[in-house]
């Protein structure tokens, strides 16, 4: 009754003499309904390291996060069932892919060690030169960004397109 969403994200940039070096680890323990119980996040960042641990224990999230060996505590009061940022991929495909459904919820986002709000909508079924096959549009919003996604209906995305374009 208990799965983990995990990740590894590394990034390397190197843009007019300037270079980013990034690294994200992620691992989210979610209940079979998606809802998170917990989570052990590690950020590297241009050689600074962010962890970040947390748990829902009844109405709240409580988290961790250590910066500079520093260690600080939050809480997060809950009036809803909460989930990571990781499972906004399978949200869709959890709920059922219908043109029309539309989704709203609430994610715990680690990179801005914030709640956020998730309003998502499968806008069509369709065809493109981009990718094989129909796929399902979904629009995703968080943060006030929007990123739309064509998925099949397995789950699979085949394509994703945000941040004003960014393929």
């Amino acid at each position: 009754g208990e799965f983990e969403l995990s990740s590894e994200v590394v990034i390397a940039l190197r843009f007019l003499a300037i270079e980013k070096s990034i690294r994200l680890r992620s691992r989210d323990r979610v209940a079979s309904d998606l809802t998170l119980r917990s989570f052990d996040y590690d950020y590297h960042i241009d050689g600074s390291d962010l962890r970040l641990t947390g748990r829902v224990e009844g109405a709240a999230l409580q988290v961790t996060i250590v910066a500079g060996g520093q260690p600080n505590e939050q809480s997060h009061a809950l009036d809803e069932p909460l989930y990571p940022a990781a499972a906004i991929a399978f949200m869709p495909l959890h709920r059922g892919l219908a043109v029309g459904r539309a989704l709203d919820y609430l994610v715990y986002d680690g990179q801005t060690q914030q709640l956020a709000r998730v309003a998502q909508r499968v806008a069509a079924y369709q065809r493109s030169e981009l990718f094989d096959g129909p796929a399902y549009r979904v629009e995703t919003v968080m943060h006030g960004l929007t990123t739309t996604t064509w998925t099949r209906g397995d789950g699979l995305p085949l394509f994703e397109l945000g941040l004003g374009g960014v393929m």
